[in-house]
C-alpha cells in the first residue's frame, strides 16, 4: 500500500524541529543526523552502516498508576540503545500512564496511553512530540487509508458496569478524531487489512466470562460487518497479506480454557480449523507474520504458578498453518535471569529475534537479542514493563 505524507505529519514534524541533515551514503543510500545522537546510551552490538532500518523503538509500558510509561531505542547505525529518549527529548516530560502499544506511520511513532487517555504522537527521527489526541483508555492503533483507527475501553473499568468498547478514527490530515462506533468489551489489538476490513480482538476482561468475539469492520461505512466467535479473552490480531488470512490470539480463561492462536478466512471471515500441532500452541505473546511466518511465545504450564515456568518458542509457517520449529527453554536458560517474556519482534532482513522481558512489571526489565538460529547475541536494561517494539526504516 502506498502513503501519502500527511499535512499533520509534515507540518507537525517540522515545527518539532526536525532539522536534520539527510545526504546520500556510501552504503545504505542515506544517512541521518538527529538531535537524539547526543544521548548517552550503551553500545550492545556493532553499528551496521548497511541495514535500510534506522532504529527499534521499545516501548516500555510501566506500572500502573505511577506514570512511568517510556520510550527507548537501539539506532542500528552505531549499536547504541539509549534509555528513557521520549522524556529526554522533551524536557523531562513523562510519556504517561501505561503505553499499550508502538506503531510507525511514515515518521512518526504512534503510542496509545490507556490511563492518561490520550494517543501521543511523536517524530521517530528525534522524538521530539508532535500531538497528544484524546481518546478513553485507547489500547492498539492500526492505519488504513487516511485514517488512524484506535481500539477503546470506552471509560470501561475492572468491577464496574459491563460497558461495551469502541473503535476511534482519527484523520491524518489534521489530527482530529472523525468519529466511533462500538465494538466489543474491552477491544485490544486491531489489524487493516488489504480489502477494505478493519478486524478488532475484544477481550471482555473486565466481564466474568470474558468475549470471545472477532469483529470485522467495513473501512468504507466504518460499521461492524459481523462478529465471528473464537476463543476466551482475545488478545493480538495480524492480517497475513501472503495467505489473506487474519490471524487473532487468545489469552484463554486462566482456568480450563488454555490460550492459543487461531486462522481466519480474511476473504469470508470463517474461522479455520486448528491442525493438531497448531492446537498445542500456548500464547504470551507474538510477532507480525515475517517472511511466511509467525513466531509465537508460549509457556506450557499456564494453568501452574508454583513452579518455574518453561517457555517455547513456536515458529508457525503461515501457508500451512502447522508449527515448523518448536525450541524450549527455561528461565535460566533464557539469557541472563531472563523472566517474564512480553514482546517479540523479529526483523525480516536477517532473522534477528528481539524478545523482551517484564521481569516482575515494576522494576526495569529487558531486551534480549538472538540471531535467526536462536544464538544469544547480547541484552539490556530497559525501562518498567517492556511490551511493545516496531522496527523503523526512513521515509523520504
Amino acid at each position: 500500500m502506498k502513503h501519502k505524507i500527511s499535512l499533520l505529519v509534515c507540518a507537525c514534524v517540522l515545527s518539532a524541529g526536525l532539522t536534520g541533515c539527510m545526504k546520500d551514503g556510501e552504503n545504505s543510500g542515506v544517512t541521518i543526523t538527529s538531535q537524539d545522537e547526543t544521548l548517552a546510551g550503551i553500545v550492545v552490538t556493532a553499528g551496521d552502516q548497511t541495514t535500510p532500518l534506522y532504529k527499534l523503538f521499545v516501548v516500555n509500558e510501566g506500572q500502573m498508576g505511577t506514570n512511568n510509561a517510556s520510550v527507548d531505542f537501539l539506532r542500528f547505525k552505531d549499536g547504541k540503545y539509549v534509555l528513557n529518549s521520549y522524556s529526554q527529548m522533551n524536557d523531562g516530560a513523562a510519556l504517561g500512564d501505561v503505553a499499550n502499544d508502538c506503531k510507525i506511520y511514515l515518521n512518526s511513532v504512534w503510542v496509545p496511553v490507556t490511563n492518561s487517555g490520550i494517543l501521543e504522537v511523536f517524530s521517530a527521527v528525534n522524538e521530539i512530540k508532535i500531538a497528544s489526541i484524546t481518546i478513553p483508555s485507547p489500547r492498539n492503533v492500526a492505519f488504513y487509508g487516511s485514517y488512524a483507527y484506535v481500539t477503546s475501553y470506552a471509560g470501561a473499568v475492572y468491577g464496574g458496569e459491563n460497558r461495551l468498547g469502541a473503535l476511534y478514527k482519527v484523520d491524518l490530515n489534521n489530527g482530529q478524531t472523525a468519529g466511533n462506533i462500538e465494538v466489543g468489551y474491552q477491544p485490544e489489538g486491531i489489524a487493516a487489512g488489504e480489502n477494505g476490513h478493519l478486524y478488532v480482538a475484544n477481550s471482555g476482561g473486565y466481564t466474568a466470562g470474558y468475549d470471545n468475539r472477532l469483529s470485522i469492520i467495513n473501512a468504507t461505512t466504518f460499521s461492524v460487518e459481523k462478529d465471528i466467535e473464537v476463543a476466551p479473552n482475545l488478545k493480538e490480531v495480524f492480517y497475513d497479506y501472503d495467505n489473506d488470512l487474519v490471524w487473532v490470539t487468545s489469552m484463554g480463561n486462566f482456568n480450563d480454557v488454555h490460550s492459543g492462536i487461531y486462522a481466519i478466512n480474511a476473504l469470508n471471515g470463517t474461522l479455520l480449523a486448528n491442525d493438531e500441532d497448531l492446537a498445542a500452541v500456548r500464547y504470551s505473546c507474538a510477532t507480525f507474520p515475517y517472511d511466511g511466518y509467525l513466531y509465537v511465545i508460549g509457556n506450557d504450564n499456564e494453568y501452574d504458578w508454583t513452579g518455574e515456568p518453561a517457555y517455547n518458542l513456536y515458529k508457525i509457517n503461515s501457508s500451512t498453518r502447522t508449527v515448523e520449529k518448536k525450541v524450549s527453554f527455561s528461565t535460566s536458560e533464557f539469557g541472563d535471569n531472563h523472566i517474564a517474556p512480553y514482546g517479540i519482534c523479529v526483523n525480516p532482513l536477517d532473522g534477528t529475534i528481539y524478545i523482551s522481558d517484564a521481569g516482575d512489571y515494576k522494576t526495569p526489565g529487558k531486551v534480549v537479542c538472538y540471531d535467526k538460529n536462536l544464538n544469544f547475541q547480547w541484552e539490556t536494561n530497559t525501562g518498567v514493563c517492556p511490551g511493545h517494539m516496531a522496527l523503523y526504516a526512513l521515509v523520504y
